[in-house]
C-alpha cells in the first residue's frame, strides 16, 4: 500500500481557490490511474490524500512505484483554472507491505489488514513530511 499526500495543499487552495484545487485533485487522480497497473487500485482517501493498493508487488516494488509517482507529480504542470499553470506541486508518500507469510495469516480478517497497512503507511507518510516533504522515506 502507498499513501500519498499533496504537500502544502492548503496554501494552493488559498492562493488559487477551491475550484482550481478541485481540478488539481482530479488531475492527480487521473495521473495515478494512468500510471498504475490494471490490478492496482488508486483512490482518493480524503482531502488531498490518495491510497494505492499494489497487490503482488513486494517492498521494493512498492517503494519504486511510490518514488516513480513522486517524481511524476513533481514534474507535472497542474492546471490552475483559466488556462494558467499552477506552481509545481509535490507529494510525500508512505509505503506499507506484507511479507508473503503475513499475507496468508491476515486474509482471515481483511478489514484489520487494511487498517493495519493504512496505519503503517500513514506513519511513513508523516516521517516523509517531517524529513522535508517531497520524498518517500527510506524506512518505508
Amino acid at each position: 500500500m502507498v499513501y500519498l499526500d499533496l504537500d502544502d495543499f492548503k496554501a494552493v487552495n488559498d492562493r488559487l481557490g477551491h475550484e482550481a484545487g478541485d481540478a488539481i485533485l482530479g488531475e492527480l487522480g487521473r495521473l495515478l490511474a494512468e500510471n498504475t497497473r490494471e490490478e492496482d487500485v488508486a483512490a482518493r482517501y480524503g482531502g488531498e490524500e490518495f491510497t494505492l493498493v499494489l497487490p503482488f508487488t513486494g517492498r521494493e516494488g512498492a517503494r519504486a512505484k511510490a518514488e516513480e509517482l513522486r517524481a511524476l507529480v513533481a514534474d507535472h504542470p497542474f492546471p490552475a483554472g483559466s488556462g494558467s499553470v499552477a506552481a509545481q506541486l509535490t507529494v510525500s508518500a508512505g509505503v506499507a507491505y506484507l511479507e508473503e507469510e503475513e499475507e496468508a495469516e491476515a486474509r482471515a480478517d481483511m478489514e484489520a489488514l487494511a487498517e493495519s497497512l493504512l496505519r503503517a503507511a500513514d506513519d511513513h507518510l508523516y516521517a516523509a513530511k517531517a524529513a522535508g516533504k517531497n520524498r518517500v522515506p527510506a524506512g518505508s
